[in-house]
């Protein structure tokens, strides 16, 4: 068999579309059944979208009604490394909720809201 420049550059887009496919973006739904805030605003109940982008690095949590979105940084979590898990994470701080984590397959957003201590209680929810 013969190499051509046409069977290079053939050979170099189903490499690059085989890359890009293993790599699609991935998005789960969550219910919040309570007000929360992040960084400061408050995002109302209802049904919220997890969305990691097609390269796995970042993750961002979007609200289906207003269209709202924040992204952060994805790193190593401790889940194992063949979790499934969606999970969103809430610190309770007197009767409000503050985003704290957002943990998407083995991958993390941890401590979204840096200057608040401890958490008292942490709220977990899984994606539907």
């Amino acid at each position: 068999m013969r190499i051509t420049p046409r069977s290079l550059v053939l050979a170099s887009a189903v490499m690059v579309a085989a890359a890009f496919t293993a790599h699609t973006a991935v998005a789960e739904t969550v219910h919040v059944p309570f007000d929360f805030k992040v960084k400061g605003k408050t995002m109302p109940a209802g049904e919220y979208i997890v969305h990691r982008n097609g390269l796995n690095s970042f993750v961002s949590l979007e609200d289906r009604q207003s269209n709202m979105h924040y992204t952060w940084t994805l790193e190593p979590g401790d889940a194992a490394p063949t979790s499934s898990d969606v999970k969103v994470s809430f610190t309770k701080i007197g009767d409000e909720y503050e985003l704290h984590s957002i943990q998407y397959h083995a991958l993390t957003a941890p401590n979204i809201d840096k200057h608040k201590s401890e958490p008292s209680t942490v709220r977990v929810l899984r994606g539907e």
